[in-house]
């Protein structure tokens, strides 16, 4: 049965809760997803990224399973401190300490995260649920930007998306065109349109912005021979450094439009400028 993303992802959360697991968040009722739920293992907490990120790693320290919701994406840069000893956290014990903090964040472009941490972009309601299913198998934390476009849009839910594992949403043959998040409904469209004057263009689906997909992205890139990168630069680079050789023209690195955070309505119609 076909839902939306916001009801695929607050059944998966629901069930994440039911099943022992924590949620951590400064506000409940973000895009409407988790409003409404409560239960033991429900955490809200005050306007601060930093100390919610660290009660959701004293959580994950002691064994539980936590998933952190931010309101703002600007908020993983002023956590960026306790998201870099997360991000380390297993290599700096020798895999004694680990801390699998799940962070769910709306997709704005900018956005900033440490190195070392594993960063997923859901772009389609399907992967909304099915990146979450896997980051929560995991042993590392994972931070995963929602597209708006994901949230609205409508899926399954029985979607396998794996982190670090790109996604051909559109076969082609002259040109690939490598994008993440709103970048790829906008790629998705720009395909329809060049279709229709004979120019067959792949568009895949890059999932994150770390790790890439380098064997993905070199396969695909020398397929066609010709390479478009939408708003990850880091996806130029892997392309240059896997399929160069197979490159038939200059590759093409275009910068995404700038976006920020939604605001919801009643709050923006209510302050006053």
């Amino acid at each position: 049965m076909t839902r939306s993303g916001r009801d695929l992802l607050r059944a998966a959360l629901t069930r994440h809760v039911a099943g022992g697991g924590m949620l951590v968040g400064e506000a409940v009722g973000v895009h409407g997803v988790t409003e409404g739920l409560s239960g033991p293992g429900l955490v809200r907490t005050p306007l601060s990224e930093g100390a919610v990120i660290g009660v959701a790693a004293g959580l994950a320290l002691a064994g539980k399973k936590v998933v952190v919701e931010l309101i703002d994406p600007a908020g993983l840069a002023r956590a960026a401190d306790v998201l870099a000893e997360l991000a380390t956290l297993r290599a700096r014990t020798n895999g004694a300490w680990a801390a699998p903090v799940v962070v769910r964040a709306p997709f704005a472009v900018g956005t900033a995260v440490p190195a070392g941490l594993r960063v997923a972009v859901a772009a389609t309601a399907d992967d909304l649920v099915g990146l979450l299913a896997h980051a929560l198998d995991g042993a590392e934390p994972v931070v995963i930007l929602e597209a708006p476009e994901a949230l609205a849009g409508t899926g399954t839910g029985a979607v396998v998306a794996a982190l670090g594992v790109a996604a051909t949403v559109r076969e082609g043959t002259h040109a690939t065109v490598l994008a993440v998040g709103p970048g790829v409904l906008a790629a998705l469209a720009a395909a329809d349109t060049l279709a229709a004057e004979g120019i067959d263009v792949e568009v895949v689906d890059l999932r994150g912005l770390a790790p890439l997909d380098r064997a993905g992205i070199g396969a695909r890139v020398t397929k066609s021979g010709r390479a478009v990168v939408v708003g990850v630069p880091d996806g130029a680079a892997v392309a240059l450094d896997t399929a160069f050789l197979s490159l038939e023209a200059p590759l093409v690195s275009l910068p995404a439009t700038a976006s920020a955070a939604q605001i919801a309505a009643a709050l923006r119609d209510t302050v006053a400028y």
